[in-house]
């Protein structure tokens, strides 16, 4: 519930680490993070990213408030996806180049 930055990413990192070293038998069947936050720290974003694509366990991610920016692309990320009704939300036009 702040901004996208090393300070924030950190934990949630060491969280879904965490939660994957369990043996399989042991693990959660999914991970819920939510998300409230209106950018941040693209070096970041991508960190936290990769470790939610690279997790044996599913992350799914919940937006409430504001989600917009790299808050917006955190929130995309999850496998499944929930916004709450009142939350807003932005996102950049982005472009894809070669």
């Amino acid at each position: 519930m702040d901004d996208i930055s090393s300070e924030t990413v950190r934990p949630v990192v060491e969280w879904i680490l965490k939660e994957n070293m369990y043996p399989k038998k042991e693990r959660v069947s999914q991970l819920v993070l939510v998300i409230e936050s209106a950018g941040g720290e693209l070096s970041s974003l991508w960190c936290l990213v990769d470790i939610m694509n690279g997790s044996k366990i599913p992350v799914d991610t919940v937006g409430i408030g504001t989600v917009a920016s790299a808050g917006f692309m955190a929130f995309i990320t999850g496998k499944h996806k929930i916004l709450t009704p009142n939350t807003t939300i932005m996102s950049h036009q982005y472009s894809e180049e070669m």
